[in-house]
């Protein structure tokens, strides 16, 4: 089910932001996309947030019907969104630098728009944030692990990935562990903005050197299946592929370039949501999952340069001399 609300998804919002072909040509990268089908057999957050999240741009953006109902409709899906994973809760205002290059009037409104769909986003949140205080005894709005993720990627032993916790805080509470963990790369960051800087070109790298994630969380299974030469080419195959989207999505960034500008090249939703799901884990954490929620937007773009690519191949000679 998650899977075809991403493919359907993606295919009607392709259609609206660069028409029918290249929508096709997305639906098409996503449904072969060979991290997304392994994924299929994984009870993880992954499929569910992305199909969430592009359930409620579909009414955020959404050019027929009543636009406070969309815009209603937008931000009580992301609230629910929310509860898989809360990092929706910014999206609405990378949504809404779009319209940075469209006038002061044209962002005013589209700001306004983000933030009532911010504050249906934590209404919808504020149950398990009540919850919270009365368990923990602070609010949190879903979950306690801000900071031991920002921990781990700003620490004087950090790889820019995942890694333990540090032993002094087995004893803490949720709440605890996160407050003293945030102080704890806060105050790294702080004392040591050479090395924080680095490391956000290290996490950079970390988000995109791969795509493995898949494979690894089906290894047992797979392995008995077709063997470790097998794994080892399910390996290279997943990450082959998202090379080459990763270089097509930045092809397609060219496309747009080239054909409307660069303002419209940079300041579009695809680009946009892109930017905004690697910047939230260049500051943070990175591993090759935490790149999955841009795939939809990543295919869109790719899209967009293949269509570039196969309509250019198809012109005659003839057509080419006579335009």
């Amino acid at each position: 089910l998650a899977g075809f609300m991403i493919l359907t998804l993606t295919h009607h919002l392709a259609a609206r932001w660069f028409g029918p072909r290249i929508a096709l040509l997305a639906m098409a990268l996503v449904a072969f996309w060979p991290n997304l089908i392994f994924f299929t057999t994984i009870l993880s957050s992954e499929l569910f947030f992305i199909a969430m999240t592009l359930a409620g741009l579909f009414f955020w953006q959404r050019p027929t019907g009543n636009p406070v109902t969309n815009l209603i409709l937008a931000g009580l899906i992301w609230g629910l969104t929310s509860y898989i994973r809360p990092v929706i809760l910014l999206a609405p205002v990378a949504l809404a630098l779009v319209d940075l290059i469209r006038g002061p009037r044209r962002f005013a409104g589209t700001g306004m728009k983000a933030g009532v769909a911010v504050l249906l986003v934590l209404l919808i949140a504020a149950p398990w944030t009540m919850r919270n205080q009365q368990v923990l005894g602070e609010p949190a709005m879903i979950s306690t692990n801000f900071g031991p993720n920002l921990w781990m990627g700003n620490n004087p032993a950090s790889n820019g990935g995942y890694m333990p916790l540090p032993p002094e805080v087995d004893s803490m509470s949720e709440i605890e562990r996160s407050d003293y963990l945030k102080a704890q790369a806060k105050q790294y960051i702080m004392e040591n903005p050479g090395a924080a800087i680095r490391l956000l070109g290290v996490k950079l790298v970390r988000l995109n050197d791969r795509e493995t994630i898949g494979v690894v969380w089906n290894e047992e299974n797979l392995r008995a299946l077709v063997g470790v030469r097998g794994l080892l080419v399910a390996k290279l195959l997943a990450t082959g592929y998202w090379y080459l989207l990763l270089v097509g999505a930045a092809a397609g960034v060219v496309v747009i370039m080239r054909r409307q500008g660069i303002a419209e090249a940079f300041f579009n939703p695809p680009v946009s949501l892109w930017g905004y799901f690697t910047l939230l884990h260049v500051v943070v954490v990175a591993e090759d999952r935490y790149h999955m929620p841009a795939s939809p937007f990543i295919a869109i773009l790719a899209a967009v340069a293949l269509d570039a690519l196969l309509s250019r191949r198809s012109a005659s000679p003839v057509t080419e001399q006579i335009a």
